[in-house]
């Protein structure tokens, strides 16, 4: 069998229940002690996690190539994020309003600098969709049906995230770029949105509130630069190319054992896939717990 886990908490509670876990990494080793505010310094909460993988044998996935590089050396390798462009599509851009996509968004402050976003946005109107309980206003999205028919309809997308702590992409802004959504952003060396192609990129709050604006005004420029946008993310991060290197790594994780279950666990939730004597899905099991509150009951963002 094997599980899919997506932080050390999910692993501990997995190595109960198969017999190869996967830990699938989404932060960036200084990130992840910024965020949990945690006392254990870096370099010694990577030796500890070493340990945990070699004692469960669990084999690691890295969300993008950053992450991995801050992990000083941790084994493993990178699959990046995707989205299936029959999923996401269908851009409308005529709900004139800005749409955040985010999970405890004023927890992750250095992160995804909220303060920046909040000064350029005052006085627009916005919606910010996740868990994020100290944040008036906010609210998790109904349902993933509900979180796709936002990024259609809203007219913009904005995500500022730091440039050496996190990556200048995340799923949500791939989900937005693939639906065919222009982006708003700060700089960011591995952002895959360019100034009047993709989206508008500013450094100041009053830059990204002027293109904000902009695009609130301009829904003609808004489907012009959003189509761009689901051009290059179907170009640069290809949804066949993610199921293909998943499939070769559960292939080697299940090496020699095809009749097993894929367990995948978030926060407390976990969701059976029995696969048949082929690798072929045979059934879905039940929900032991419910999972943390999140966007559309996925974990991370």
């Amino acid at each position: 069998d094997v599980g899919l886990a997506h932080n050390m908490t999910d692993l501990l509670a997995l190595r109960r229940l198969c017999r190869n876990p996967v830990l699938i990494i989404h932060t960036t080793l200084t990130g992840r002690a910024i965020y949990e505010r945690s006392t254990v310094s870096p370099r010694r909460y990577r030796s500890l996690v070493e340990q945990v993988l070699a004692k469960t044998g669990t084999r690691v996935v890295f969300v993008s190539l950053l992450k991995m590089r801050t992990w000083d050396g941790l084994p493993g390798e990178v699959i990046r994020f995707a989205v299936p462009e029959s999923e996401y599509h269908g851009y409308s851009g005529r709900r004139e309003s800005i749409l955040r996509v985010s999970n405890l968004q004023d927890r992750r402050e250095v992160l995804l600098h909220h303060s920046l976003q909040q000064e350029a946005l005052r006085g627009l109107p916005t919606t910010l969709l996740g868990h994020n309980p100290g944040l008036p206003g906010a609210r998790a999205a109904g349902s993933w049906q509900e979180l796709k028919g936002a990024y259609r309809d809203y007219r913009c997308f904005l995500v500022t995230n730091d440039q050496e702590l996190e990556d200048g992409y995340n799923l949500s802004l791939l989900e937005a770029m693939t639906t065919g959504m222009p982006i708003v952003t700060t700089p960011h060396p591995s952002s895959p949105v360019r100034h009047g192609v993709e989206g508008l990129v500013g450094e100041t709050a009053a830059e990204l509130r002027g293109h904000c604006r902009r695009l609130l005004a301009d829904r003609e420029l808004a489907v012009r630069l959003g189509r761009a946008a689901r051009a290059t993310a179907l170009e640069r991060f290809p949804y066949v190319d993610f199921l293909a290197r998943w499939q070769r790594k559960l292939d080697q994780v299940t090496a020699g054992d095809r009749s097993e279950t894929l367990a995948a666990v978030s926060g407390g939730g976990v969701a059976f896939i029995r696969l048949d004597a082929a690798g072929a899905p045979a059934g879905v099991g039940a929900r032991l717990a419910p999972p943390r509150p999140s966007l559309t009951g996925r974990e991370s963002r």
